[in-house]
């Protein structure tokens, strides 16, 4: 915490160095001690459940171990769609097999356990205990980049853990330097992603997302490897940059 003469917590995480401008905001924002002055574009979206389904499907798993940064604890949300609202889905940024039972897409992540952001740092303060995990972090201060780079730190640590991570194709900066590490994999996405966003009941496409997959080892080469199949076969990459990540997938064995 920064005050003077206390400890200070998440000495190891660069995205919160509390001697630089930008780490202390966070700091002080994900300890409550500042108030958000506007929230981001993608701190009121829930993930259509085609999105999360990608990692599911590449660790053959009905289940994540921990949604870490859920909207809600239980991970049940309003979604009720008006006419009006149906009218203006972005119809265009869905994949074709999911349009049929638009409903059914208005789920929460599937997930055994969810953390919120209750409490000073929210769920950085608590154990992500399992091998596979979801994050859709907070967008606002560049938030997303703290929990990326913890992602990172608990594969360093565990070489079980994967996590699937989404955020905003941000990648210039120090914040971003997580997502170069030896462990993570950059999934650029070619289309926009549609977010139901609960304030208004609409669905409404971000641009200029990515998924970063977090893992090393045999493990994280399988995953990669049906992860790409998966995404493409969705539209949301393209069958240059399937081929591309299953010919770098051998990268993570070392």
């Amino acid at each position: 915490m920064p005050w003077p003469g206390g400890p200070l917590a998440f000495d190891d995480l660069q995205t919160l160095d509390h001697r630089t401008r930008t780490g202390l905001a966070r700091r002080l924002l994900l300890a409550k001690w500042t108030a958000l002055r506007e929230n981001g574009a993608g701190d009121e979206c829930y993930t259509l459940r085609f999105i999360s389904e990608w990692g599911l499907k590449a660790a053959k798993r009905s289940l994540y171990d921990l949604d870490v940064c859920s909207m809600s604890n239980t991970g049940h949300y309003d979604a009720p769609l008006s006419p009006a609202a149906r009218r203006n889905i972005p119809w265009s940024a869905i994949p074709a097999q999911y349009r049929d039972d638009i409903v059914a897409q208005l789920a929460p992540v599937p997930a055994n356990d969810r953390y919120t952001d209750e409490g000073p740092f929210g769920s950085l303060m608590r154990p992500w205990k399992g091998t596979l995990f979801w994050i859709n972090p907070p967008y606002s201060q560049r938030l997303w980049a703290c929990f990326m780079e913890q992602a990172l730190r608990e594969v360093e640590r565990d070489g079980r853990k994967i996590f699937v991570t989404l955020g905003p194709d941000d990648n210039c900066g120090s914040h971003a330097a997580p997502l170069y590490g030896r462990h993570a994999c950059r999934i650029t996405l070619e289309r926009q992603l549609p977010f139901y966003k609960e304030r208004t009941s609409e669905i409404e496409t971000i641009r200029n997302n990515q998924i970063v997959v977090f893992g090393r080892g045999i493990k994280m080469y399988g995953f990669l490897r049906r992860l790409a199949i998966i995404m493409q076969a969705d539209g949301v990459i393209s069958a240059e940059q399937k081929a591309k990540i299953i010919r770098e997938s051998s990268l993570y064995l070392r």
